[in-house]
């Protein structure tokens, strides 16, 4: 009447030895709990220590090695970029900033928009921003080499043309104009393979037009084909110096604001945190700490560690499965139907173990029972007599069934040797 119970054998689970489990909080041990922040510690130091180092290898090769690619903006500190001509302006007291927001919100600025090479050419709605603004009386400079047609979009909405001619590098060019533009500019150095016809020439060579001069409106159109004029490589050649003093001399013309236009060259003020965090030194720092977060988080979804055995602590018993029919017979208040059920089993059982017939006198199963068990005569036939005075009862209170299935059970002890030999007796 017993639920026979089986310890299951150890399994084996991958997981290291002394780890805690993920139900109890920390997936360290309490003593090892430091050492992840010092690992952690140590990767964000070297990350530092590598990035800082490739930067300055980077910057370090820069100086030997060509440029890639050509960027005109002021942000590049390469040869061919903006940025020292962006820091003279500066430091001679001109009111320079770099324009990263788009062109619908010039119209609350008021002075010149620098444009050199953009990166695309500009769309139609961007060209009537930037027009509606120049009309209302500001400037615009706009330098590019207009080399495809597609880029030469500005040059015929404001009635110019474009000619290619023998292209020009490094040719220095004598200056004897009395123009305010020309003040301390004793040559220039350009470089072009065009020329622009319109408007009024500003700088010229016997080719043609480099940079002209046009009304638009109430303001002015600077168009020119050198957009390296004021590149950072004129800095390393002190002749090559007036290019940016005459550069510097056009800003300080302007009334307002003298604004590098940043769009032009992908940097946006409105851009994805992402794409602004992932720009320079900082971008790749960011990068691996993204990396570290990701390698700490997988770890503690995969636990590394040698192999051991652990004992599983669950055990196969049908005890459960009882204890849900008993609450169930409980609820249904059915102790007498409960006990019918368990002293027949317990009777054909007993009958079988003794070979002989379950319908056999009481008094015929006792003495079978004695005489193969050698127990109390006395003590089995009271229950025998309890058992069918409680079966002849309409209804069974839960201590009389609880009595009954306990002298159940030690007559079951009793008879143990004779469930296991099938009624024989041992040898």
């Amino acid at each position: 009447m017993q639920a026979a119970e089986a310890e299951a054998p150890p399994s084996l689970l991958s997981e290291p030895s002394g780890s805690a489990s993920f139900g109890g909080g920390s997936w360290l041990p309490p003593g090892k709990q430091h050492q992840i922040w010092w690992q952690l510690a140590a990767f964000v130091a070297v990350s530092i220590a590598l990035v800082t180092a490739g930067t300055k290898f980077e910057d370090e090769s820069a100086r030997f090695l060509p440029e890639s690619t050509t960027l005109t903006s002021t942000f590049n500190p390469k040869p061919s970029g903006y940025s020292g001509l962006f820091e003279l302006a500066h430091r001679v007291g001109i009111s320079c900033r770099r324009w990263q927001l788009p062109y619908r919100h010039l119209r609350n600025t008021k002075g010149m928009l620098i444009v050199i090479s953009p990166g695309e050419s500009l769309q139609d709605f961007e060209l009537d921003q930037l027009l509606s603004w120049v009309a209302a009386g500001n400037k615009l400079m706009y330098l590019d080499s207009f080399s495809y047609s597609f880029s030469r979009k500005i040059v015929n909405r404001v009635g110019a043309r474009i000619t290619e001619t023998d292209a020009v590098s490094d040719r220095r060019m004598s200056i004897s104009s009395t123009d305010p533009a020309f003040a301390f500019v004793p040559s220039l150095t350009v470089n072009s393979d065009t020329r622009i016809e319109g408007g009024t020439a500003l700088l010229k060579d016997s080719s043609g037009c480099l940079i002209a001069e046009l009304e638009h409106g109430k303001g002015k159109i600077l168009l020119g084909v050198v957009p390296a004029l004021g590149a950072n490589r004129h800095l390393s050649d002190e002749s090559e110096w007036p290019n940016l003093q005459f550069l510097v001399n056009l800003f300080s013309t302007t009334d307002g604001d003298v604004l590098f236009d940043e769009i032009c060259h992908g940097y946006s003020q409105a851009g994805n945190v992402f794409v602004y965090l992932g720009r320079g030194p900082a971008g790749m720092l960011f990068l691996q700490m993204l990396l570290i977060l990701a390698v700490a988080l997988g770890s503690t979804a995969q636990h590394f560690g040698a192999v051991k055995t652990v004992a599983a602590g669950r055990r196969l018993s049908s005890l459960e499965f009882i204890n849900g029919l008993a609450n169930t017979f409980r609820r249904a208040k059915a102790a007498d139907l409960a006990f019918d059920v368990l002293n027949h089993s317990f009777r054909a059982r007993l009958c079988k173990a003794l070979a002989i017939s379950s319908h056999e006198q009481d008094e015929r199963l006792v003495e079978a029972w004695v005489e193969a068990t050698g127990g109390a005569a006395n003590e089995f036939r009271d229950y025998l007599a309890s058992s069918t005075a409680a079966l002849a009862k309409k209804h069974l209170t839960e201590e009389e069934l609880i009595a009954l299935v306990s002298a159940c059970d030690k007559i079951t002890e009793q008879s143990r040797v004779l469930f296991a030999t099938k009624g024989g007796k041992p040898q």
